[in-house]
C-alpha cells in the first residue's frame, strides 16, 4: 500500500512536472512588441511619418511577433495602413478610442482577441496646454483578453504622460498618478488570466518613482530589465526605417 501510494505521488509529481513545463514553453515562446510610433499627424511635429508607419508596418508583417502594442498612433490612416500591412499574419487588432483625438493606443494579434476595455486615468495634464496636447489624447490603458492556445493573456497597453523638461517636469506627479491607477487596474482585472503584460511607453526609468509605484503596485515584474534587452536604440530604428 505504502508503495502503490509512493508510486501514485511520483507519477502526480511527474504529471505536474510535464503540465508546467509545457506551460511556461508556451508563455516564453510568445513575442511580444512594443513601440511607440510617433505618428504625430504634423508634418513639422514629426517628421517622414508616413515613411516610417509604411516602414513599421512592413516590419510588423515579417511574422516575428504574436502581439504587437503600439502607442501614438494618433492617425485614422496611419491606423489602418498598419491593420492592412499586417492582416495576414496579425489578423486581429483593436484600436482604443478615447478623447478628443484617440488614445493612440493599438493593438495587433496573432491570436483572437477575446476582449477589450479601456480605463481612462483621472489625472493627464492640462486642457490650457495646448502645446503638449496630452489632455486631449484622453489617456488611459487599455486591456486587451487575448486567447492563447486556450489559455487567456492580458494584454495592457499605455501611454504615461511625456516629460517634456528635465529641470522643471511639471507632470511628473501626473505619472505617478496614472502609474498607481494603471498598477491598480492591472491587480483588479488580473481574473482568470495565466499571464498579464504591460506593453508602453512608460516614460519612466528604473531609478524613477514612477516606474517604482508601476513595479511594486502591480507585483509585476520588468522582464526588459532581468534579460537586459536594449530599448530605444537609435541605431535599430535607423534600420528599421530603412
Amino acid at each position: 500500500s505504502d508503495w502503490s501510494d509512493i508510486t501514485i505521488i511520483n507519477i502526480n509529481i511527474f504529471v505536474t512536472y510535464l503540465y508546467l513545463y509545457f506551460y511556461i514553453n508556451m508563455l516564453l515562446n510568445l513575442s511580444i512588441l512594443t513601440l511607440n510610433v510617433w505618428g504625430i499627424p504634423f508634418p513639422f511635429i514629426s517628421k517622414d511619418r508616413e515613411l516610417r508607419i509604411a516602414a513599421i508596418g512592413l516590419e510588423l508583417s515579417s511574422g516575428k511577433y504574436d502581439i504587437v502594442s503600439l502607442q501614438e498612433v494618433w492617425s485614422r490612416k496611419d491606423c489602418e495602413t498598419l491593420k492592412n500591412a499586417t492582416e495576414s499574419v496579425l489578423p486581429y487588432a483593436h484600436y482604443f478610442y478615447s478623447g478628443v483625438i484617440g488614445s493612440g493606443l493599438l493593438v495587433l494579434s496573432k491570436y483572437p482577441i477575446l476582449s477589450s476595455f479601456f480605463h481612462p486615468w483621472s489625472v493627464n495634464g492640462y486642457f490650457h496646454r495646448i502645446q503638449h496636447a496630452d489632455w486631449f489624447g484622453g489617456k488611459g490603458v487599455g486591456l486587451c483578453r487575448i486567447l492563447v492556445d486556450k489559455h487567456v493573456v492580458h494584454l495592457y497597453n499605455a501611454h504615461l504622460h511625456a516629460e517634456y523638461n528635465n529641470n522643471n517636469d511639471d507632470y511628473k506627479t501626473h505619472r505617478v498618478i496614472q502609474a498607481f491607477d494603471t498598477a491598480q487596474f492591472i491587480r483588479a482585472t488580473r481574473g482568470d488570466s495565466v499571464l498579464q503584460v504591460l506593453a508602453g511607453d512608460l516614460n519612466a526609468q528604473p531609478h524613477d518613482l514612477t516606474y517604482k509605484v508601476l513595479l511594486y503596485t502591480s507585483k509585476m515584474k520588468d522582464c526588459c530589465n532581468s534579460k537586459n534587452i536594449v530599448t530605444n536604440e537609435y541605431q535599430k530604428i535607423r534600420i528599421l526605417l530603412l
